[in-house]
């Protein structure tokens, strides 16, 4: 299997949810930036082989979804050419979003068109970006849930002095 990015896997919930298992994957920076797609696409066939091996309940990211300069809107051509016909097409099962710094380079409009794919539901079900910070539960057995927190943390770069000076404008316009 190759790899490449940011790929994770959380081989320990396995034992700490008494032996019922949750198989996520979670991911950055997924997006080739100079539209060279290869790398991309080697990426993408890695981690359908090891969903194919393991299973995959959900794909969570962690940010820079669309680099460099995020998406425009919710038809932004870079959703079917950056990710849906990469990932989303083959691997067929949900992803959890949050926003990185990249997202929030195409304007408040192009972060909330990230929430806005979900809430028009353009995707069935897949692309899942409930909102800037938001919580799902996980049914791991009949009697079992787990809640999984996505949290925005760009604010928290701005508030602290950092290079991201343009988040605050972009969230609150």
């Amino acid at each position: 299997m190759k790899h490449g990015y940011c790929l994770l896997y959380f081989t320990t919930l396995h034992h700490l949810l008494r032996g019922n298992a949750l198989n996520i994957i979670a991911l950055g920076n997924w997006y080739n930036k100079d539209g060279d797609y290869s790398k991309a696409l080697e990426f993408a066939s890695s981690i359908e082989e090891y969903a194919a091996i393991f299973g995959l309940d959900f794909v969570c990211t962690v940010g820079s979804n669309f680099s460099p300069k995020g998406v425009l809107a919710v038809d932004d051509q870079i959703w079917s050419t950056g990710w849906r016909n990469l990932y989303a097409n083959n691997l067929n099962i949900p992803w959890y979003p949050v926003l990185g710094e990249d997202d929030y380079r195409g304007g408040s409009i192009g972060a909330k068109a990230q929430i806005a794919r979900y809430v028009l539901n353009l995707d069935m079900g897949l692309w899942n970006m409930q909102n800037f910070e938001y919580r799902i539960n996980v049914a791991i057995s009949p009697s079992s849930n787990v809640s999984v927190v996505f949290l925005d943390t760009n604010p928290l770069v701005e508030s602290s002095g950092g290079k991201s000076s343009y988040l605050q404008h972009s969230r609150s316009t």
